[in-house]
């Protein structure tokens, strides 16, 4: 009985006092809603946390008044943190977390950047490969070079057998 009178107690505290924070983390530029992102509000005495839905929402309950930090935190995109968001009352946010990737514009451009030749641009795979017969910077007859393990969504995608570039 003691337990459900303090959770009960509890659960109107938190809604006459707390605050609800409802957001979208989007990649404005790309027009695309991020899933799977952990956001974090931080004050000086408080953090909250949620992990936004397939639809790149989130929900936290709550929240005190207060000046906070919002920490977005995605491997891909590594961590973005927006300053000094007031929360007074129920707040409703769009959180924008594009990228710059200079390899953006070369996706699906394998001219390259020095010579302007496409016929010497091959592309670059990344993880494991099957068979690595192929991978040479020397070789004409090379059909790909191996890149390593991708763990950003920022490497190069094509490289460049007379200038020795990746771009």
């Amino acid at each position: 009985m003691r337990l459900l009178i303090t959770f009960s107690l509890l659960s109107i505290s938190i809604l006459i006092f707390g605050q609800t924070i409802e957001g979208i983390v989007i990649d404005k530029i790309k027009n695309k809603k991020i899933s799977g992102t952990d956001v974090q509000l931080i004050s000086t005495i408080n953090m909250f946390e949620a992990l936004t839905d397939n639809n790149g929402k989130f929900k936290i309950i709550g929240v005190s008044p207060g000046i906070y930090s919002i920490k977005i935190s995605r491997i891909p995109f590594g961590d973005t943190t927006f300053h000094n968001i007031t929360i007074k009352g129920d707040t409703k946010l769009t959180l924008d977390v594009h990228k710059y990737c200079k390899y953006d514009a070369s996706v699906h451009n394998k001219t390259c950047p020095v010579c302007h030749k496409k016929d010497k641009a091959i592309p670059i795979m990344y993880g494991v490969p099957i068979s690595t017969r192929g991978d040479s910077t020397k070789d004409e007859g090379v059909k790909f070079v191996t890149g390593g393990c991708k763990i950003t969504n920022c490497d190069p995608n094509w490289y460049c057998k007379r200038d020795s570039i990746k771009f």
